[in-house]
């Protein structure tokens, strides 16, 4: 028999995160539905649109975002609004607000998962189908009190793909509120997340698509639920089956690095290093393929920290394939210092060791 995950609330998360919601979230389902009412909707979000605040490095609030709940203990919500904290808070309807942890962070730096110490809320919208077509009107939800989400309005402006767009555009934008909240369809379905445009207005609805591309990355979705998703050549993840909480060692980097992005950095850090410069930290989700079949073992994942403290670029060099997808997600939320060179801030090549561990039985 396999061991068991080191954490039995982990493994809960586990089972409970791929049975349902996930899997409605990316699988479209047939069946006749009716549009939505605004006050349905308003409803529907006072159990699942999340309010996001924290604070920076120097302890300055970061702006205020949304987020919505993907599954048991877990939420989305956009990059942009977390990438500075050093600390998050979530607060889910009537429950109090609580620390928040990053888990993972998609390859474009657009969507960020963060978890939740407990069960909060349930998801939102019903399982995406219906196309979409320029002039329709999309619903943002965003967390307003206990009894009720605050629901904004727009109207798609660029012609969608389907089934996968990347980003819609819509006018007018949303608040600044609204950066990370879900985005509904007229038929209250779940059609992307609220997230900044190039000028840093909140007017692009990011698809769902995207989400699900970093959930399958992880394993916490099969690769069917993705139709289009371009992968970047420099960041090989390994084929993951993805979710719990893996604990952080420290490493080296490899004698070399080859040619490519990573040897851009001007200064090699051996992992010890770069951990101490750490500002936020990000947990991995335990791929519950792996801890089904027993599996543990620690992920080399080799980083690029730019001249502000972000990760740039994440790509595993060592560890099990099943591990890797959820180790190269988890590094690209991490947060550091920034290193200067000569007083001029710089790039920064150096290692995290992501080792995942079972409980004996």
């Amino acid at each position: 028999m396999p061991r068991r995950a080191a954490s039995k609330c982990h493994l809960v998360f586990t089972a409970v995160l791929i049975t349902s919601p996930v899997s409605q979230l990316v699988n479209a389902q047939s069946g006749e539905t009716k549009p939505a009412t605004v006050d349905e909707m308003a409803a529907a979000g006072a159990a699942s649109a999340v309010l996001i605040n924290g604070v920076d490095a120097s302890g300055k609030p970061i702006p205020t975002a949304s987020g919505f709940l993907l599954g048991w203990r877990l939420l989305v919500t956009s990059y942009a609004a977390i990438k500075d904290a050093a600390q998050i808070t979530a607060k889910v309807g009537a429950h109090e607000a609580e620390a928040a942890t990053v888990a993972a962070v998609s390859r474009d730096r657009i969507v960020a998962l963060l978890r939740l110490g407990g069960d909060r809320g349930k998801t939102l919208g019903r399982p995406y189908r219906h196309p979409l077509s320029v002039s329709d009107t999309v619903y943002s939800i965003s967390s307003a009190d206990a009894d009720r989400s605050a629901v904004l309005s727009a109207k798609i402006t660029t012609t969608p793909t389907w089934p996968a767009p990347r980003f819609l555009a819509v006018s007018p934008a949303f608040g600044q509120g609204h950066n990370g909240s879900a985005v509904l369809s007229q038929w209250g379905e779940l059609i992307g997340m609220a997230g900044p445009a190039d000028d840093g207005s909140i007017s692009r609805v990011y698809s769902i698509a995207k989400i699900a591309s970093l959930l399958v990355e992880m394993g916490l979705a099969p690769s069917s639920a993705v139709a289009t998703e371009d992968v970047p050549a420099t960041e090989t993840a390994g084929s993951a089956k993805g979710t719990d909480a893996g604990g952080i060692l420290v490493g080296v980097p490899p004698e070399k690095s080859g040619a490519g992005p990573m040897d851009k950095a001007r200064v090699i850090k051996p992992g010890s290093a770069i951990i101490g410069m750490a500002v936020r930290r990000a947990e991995p989700v335990y791929p519950p393929a792996a801890s089904s079949a027993g599996l543990a073992g620690s992920v080399l994942v080799e980083v690029i920290i730019d001249e502000h403290g972000y990760v740039i670029t994440a790509s595993a060099v060592s560890g099990d394939p099943l591990l890797k997808g959820s180790a190269v997600a988890a590094a690209r939320g991490w947060l550091f210092k920034r290193t200067e060179l000569d007083a001029a801030p710089v790039k920064v090549l150096g290692t995290l060791t992501f080792n995942f561990t079972l409980a004996p039985k």
